[in-house]
């Protein structure tokens, strides 16, 4: 370990003076402590700090740890000054006056760090994380007090399938605060839509004959294709009602006391689309039907006509309108 035992000490304020000295240490360690001392005296503490660490790094002293303690108090790094001034008085022997600064500093920045205790709210899951910055916050370090600097800390809850809830702390020297923090609202799902749910078919009305041909046997082909477009509809209405059943039982054993699950309030969304459907199916296919069969019967003589059947859908509710010119 090189001596930097030429560095010059003041009392109020402490004062930190390099001069020349023998020593057998590293030059390049040496020469970076000169200039961070030369940062110093320009009040250029940000690089004063940089080139003390880095003689510390190449050549470990308490002289150079006590400078690199006072430049971090300077620059509002308390926690990291603290830990500093601790080790450096450590360094020097009984009686050294660098010692009896090291202690005193400690002390004094002991009074002025802030002591934050952070816990999570019962409510969190098990797998919710704070996070500082870009690291988290150990588990092991959550309801016992850390040592913080003063200013402004920002935290952040972190869970799957939860939103991140940030928290924004203001800490003032010397503060002891105590804080839980609430993972953020549970991310919203999207309902799938219901596996093996059928469409209604939508009817197709064959294009009319030319003018003046013979309408009666066009008429009832076309009674034929609206009884077998209705007959379709009938059975997707059946299908899509037995799919509203099955949805049903589900919101019954799962939404027990009317709170449902995530399961239960899928399969209520699923299941009033359904019987909507349903209905519409039913509606629809009935009056296919009835109007096939009078095409069928009604429709062996010479006329003209002109069909439209048209869903329609409502609050609620659902059908189908048959329009005709015959």
């Amino acid at each position: 370990m090189r001596a930097r035992s030429s560095l010059c000490w003041l009392v109020l304020p402490i004062a930190l003076c390099a001069t020349s000295a023998a020593r057998a240490g590293s030059a390049d360690a040496e020469a970076a402590f000169r200039e961070g001392r030369k940062a110093v005296q320009a009040g250029d503490w940000s690089t004063a700090c940089i080139k003390f660490a880095e003689s510390e790094r190449l050549e470990p002293a308490p002289g150079t740890l006590l400078n690199l303690a006072d430049c971090e108090d300077h620059t509002g790094q308390l926690v990291s000054a603290h830990e500093h001034f601790g080790v450096a008085a450590s360094g020097f022997p009984r009686g050294d006056n660098r010692r009896t600064i090291a202690l005193a500093r400690e002390a004094q920045l002991d009074r002025r760090i802030v002591r934050l205790t952070l816990r999570l709210s019962p409510a969190a899951p098990p797998d919710a994380v704070i996070r500082k910055g870009d690291a988290a916050v150990p588990a092991s370090a959550l309801g016992s007090p850390m040592l913080v600097n003063p200013g402004t800390l920002t935290l952040v809850v972190v869970a799957p399938g939860r939103v991140d809830h940030p928290y924004t702390l203001n800490l003032h020297e010397g503060d002891q605060v105590e804080q839980t923090l609430d993972p953020g609202d549970p991310i919203p799902v999207a309902p799938t839509p219901a596996t093996g749910a059928v469409s209604p078919p939508s009817p197709e009305v064959p294009p009319a004959a030319p003018a003046g041909q013979p309408h009666g046997g066009g008429l009832r082909t076309l009674g034929f294709v609206l009884g077998g477009v209705g007959v379709a509809g009938l059975a997707t209405g059946a299908v899509t009602g037995l799919l509203t059943l099955d949805r049903a039982s589900t919101v019954k054993s799962h939404c027990p006391d009317l709170a449902c699950d995530p399961q239960g309030l899928t399969a209520a969304s699923q299941g009033q689309w359904l019987s909507t459907m349903s209905t519409v199916a039913f509606i629809a296919g009935g009056a296919l039907v009835v109007g096939g069969a009078y095409f069928i019967f009604f429709g062996g003589g010479r006329s003209t006509a002109t069909v439209a059947i048209t869903p329609a859908l409502g609050p609620g509710a659902g059908g189908a309108l048959l329009r005709g010119v015959f």
